[in-house]
């Protein structure tokens, strides 16, 4: 099992939390395990949803996103998307 340590650490009390994958990992699953790893922690502590800020010009992340079922919730700012998954 991988650690994150600065991962584990800023999902303990996240606001916010800027995460991204860079291209040079691109193909290893790292954006599905943060994404699972967020889920769970948010689960764990008993939130409904989760959201999500991207750029509109980011149709990977666009993608990724729906894949695991994110919705837009609201139209475009300043060219960024927004969108929510409702936890189970």
């Amino acid at each position: 099992k991988q650690k994150w340590p600065a991962f584990d650490k800023a999902l303990k009390n996240p606001t916010a939390l800027a995460v991204g994958v860079s291209t040079d990992y691109l193909g290893q699953r790292l954006a599905q395990k943060l994404l699972d790893k967020c889920i769970q922690v948010a689960r764990k502590k008993g939130k409904k949803k989760v959201h999500i800020e991207l750029d509109e010009f980011n149709e990977r992340a666009l993608a990724f996103f729906e894949k695991h079922d994110f919705e837009v919730v609201e139209g475009t700012s300043n060219n960024t998307v927004y969108m929510e998954r409702v936890l189970s």
